[in-house]
């Protein structure tokens, strides 16, 4: 028996060395055309060793092909699509006894590969192979019993043209080496080149790639890193029709506009500008599939110059995204910054050289974000102010939230604010500060304003306001007014209104309840005053007629109107004129009012216990007296 087995043995390797004796007796150039006939073949294409085939047996099966070239197709920019300078390879003697492949060393050296498309859509990947007929399908199944200790990829490099878009992109100085036991045993590998001009490096471990293959999941061990961007993966990954992900990440850029620039993002596609963003830093989780990742943000930062934005929580990539978690946000000069981000707001320039700082909890799909436990503040020259509440914003905006905003110079806000009003309008609220706390609620496009406290500070005027007020509708308010001047002909000079030169209407005051409409305010229990004329009672004001309406009743004290007559002309005749009275510093406002007085004295007449109608149209002043002593 023992001389059955030797005998055997000795037959195996008596019929190896004829192998190798026949092999190495063999010319070179035979070796040389049959590859390059059976490449041009399975390939289509014209295939050339212009270099030296190298065979040899020890101490492993080791092969190697110079100088390799594999020609274009006509109409293609390049005469080649491969050039190598190198192919080598060795196998192990002892594992082909059992029936299995180690391969102990792959190299491509030099290896030059020009891809192409065509503004037709060709390309040169498009092999037409000699022999047409459909491959056998495969007589066996099952993993390759097949190993390899060292595959590298020296110094290549490679240009993608594409015809169609009329661009080129090259990557080169490619280094890449790796390994596996087998399709089932861990692959490792790692890599460096350049592309575009930037240079970067890969590391990956993959714990099976026959799972890859399969479909089924393996564990993976991923990273990348270059100028524009740092980034690492841990976790599993299933390919597929739809592959799926879960593991964790980090990942940072230096540059988010260079990195955008790099991955030829559109800008016209983007919400907002990308320069002021700065800088990326990220880390978390994510799971599911790759068109429904749900990501979990342990950080996710960014810092520009102007601006920071840091992010903790969940957020969900399908076709609508959604997120649940916390915000932080911070912009130094706010206009300016808003600006940059190509945002068009221009309201924003009230918060020029203005810094903001919000926080909330955020939650829901992107056309339709709850933000909780907001945190507003906002401080500069021209505003301060601070919001606590929430928010819906989405297709229905909406608030319910403590408002308190302050300014040195409402004139100068306004202003900036870009709102259309009149200089009559804005003039008299020049040097005025002014002063809001409310609680608001209800949709964007009809707030409603409860408990405020509003006061008004100035020069020429100075005003409060207690109660409420909504813009649904045409508006409306509930609440105490106060309304005072003690420069009225100043405040109606800043109007715009014309005045007669006179000693009369130099100071004002209104107090009352008001209700009602924007355009139908009512005013009950009235206390006003003008100059030293007092008076009480109701008052109606109508801004929907051509000129301000002001209708009710008025019971004054002692009422001398003679100072508000004008000068009378010298030939006044004697006794009542039937002539309306000229008012002309009243001309903006009309008035419809019943007035009852103890004494009225207009000129040298004097009525006691009196009560007239007075209707005051266009500056013209017609009264009817009802009753006097």
């Amino acid at each position: 028996m023992k001389r059955i087995i030797i005998g055997i043995f000795a037959f195996i390797f008596i019929a190896i060395g004829a192998l190798i004796t026949v092999a190495l007796l063999t010319p070179k150039d035979v070796y040389k055309s049959r590859i390059e006939t059976a490449a041009a073949n399975a390939l289509g294409r014209d295939v050339t060793l212009n270099g030296d085939v190298g065979l040899s047996f020890f101490p492993r099966i080791s092969a190697s092909v110079e100088d390799v070239t594999v020609a274009n197709p006509e109409a293609f920019t390049s005469k080649h699509m491969i050039k190598a300078g190198a192919l080598r390879g060795s196998v192990k003697w002892g594992p082909l006894f059992t029936g299995r492949v180690e391969v102990h060393e792959i190299a491509f050296i030099d290896a030059n590969v020009d891809l192409e498309v065509l503004p037709d859509g060709r390309a040169n990947w498009e092999f037409e192979t000699a022999n047409s007929e459909t491959p056998a399908e495969p007589t066996s199944t099952g993993e390759i019993n097949a190993g390899i200790d060292r595959a590298r990829l020296v110094n290549a490099a490679l240009t993608y043209r594409d015809g169609a878009a009329g661009a080129i992109y090259t990557l080169t100085d490619l280094n890449v080496e790796a390994s596996v036991a087998s399709l089932s045993e861990e692959l490792a590998a790692s890599g460096d080149g350049v592309f575009e001009g930037d240079a970067f490096s890969f590391e990956l471990t993959l714990d099976s790639p026959q799972a890859i293959i399969d479909g089924t999941e393996a564990a993976a061990d991923v990273s990348f890193k270059m100028d524009l961007v740092d980034a690492s993966f841990t976790g599993t990954a299933t390919t597929g029709e739809t592959p799926n992900i879960a593991g964790v990440f980090e990942a940072s850029a230096p540059n988010i506009k260079a990195l955008a620039d790099y991955a030829e993002i559109d800008p016209a596609s983007l919400p907002v500008a990308l320069a002021p963003l700065g800088n990326l830093g990220t880390s978390g989780s994510v799971s599911g599939p790759i068109d429904a990742l749900k990501l979990d943000f342990e950080t996710l930062d960014i810092k520009g110059d102007a601006l920071t934005v840091s992010y903790t929580g969940k957020a969900t990539l399908t076709e609508t995204p959604s997120i649940d978690g916390n915000l932080k946000l911070n912009l130094q000069n706010t206009a300016a910054t808003i600006k940059a981000l190509g945002l068009e707001i221009p309201e924003a320039a009230i918060l020029d050289s203005a810094e903001l700082a919000l926080t909330s909890s955020l939650s829901g799909p992107s056309d339709a974000i709850s933000a909780k436990g907001i945190d507003l503040a906002i401080n500069g020259p021209r505003l301060n102010a601070t919001y606590k509440g929430t928010a819906n914003v989405g297709t229905n905006t909406t608030v319910n939230g403590q408002l308190s905003l302050n300014t040195a110079d409402l004139h100068q806000l306004v202003l900036a604010s870009g709102i259309a009003l009149e200089p009559a309008q804005t003039d008299p609220l020049k040097g005025a500060r002014f002063d809001l706390q409310t609680t608001l609620s209800g949709p964007a496009e009809a707030i409603s304003a409860s408990d405020i406290d509003l006061n008004l500070t100035g020069d020429l005027l100075n005003a409060s306001y207690r109660g409420d007020v909504s813009l649904a509708g045409d508006g409306s308010l509930n609440g105490q007014l106060d309304a005072n001047s003690d420069r009225l002909r100043a405040l109606m000079s800043a109007a715009q209104i014309e005045m007669e030169p006179g000693e009369t209407l130099q100071s004002f005051r209104i107090a009352g309840n008001t209700s009602g409409s924007f355009n139908r305010v009512s005013i009950k229990g009235l206390d006003l005053a003008i100059d030293d004329i007092t008076g009480k009672g109701d008052l109606l004001i109508r801004t929907d007629a051509p000129r301000p309406l002001n209708t009710g009743t008025l019971a004054t004290g002692p009422l001398d109107l003679t100072p508000f007559m004008g000068e009378a002309p010298e030939d006044t005749p004697e006794g009542w004129s039937k002539e309306p009275l000229a008012l002309e510093s009243l001309r903006s406002i009309d008035t419809d009012i019943t007035l009852t007085s103890p004494s009225i004295v207009i000129d040298n007449i004097a009525l006691s216990d009196a009560s007239l109608a007075a209707k005051l149209t266009n500056g013209v002043l017609e009264t009817n007296i009802n009753q006097f002593k």
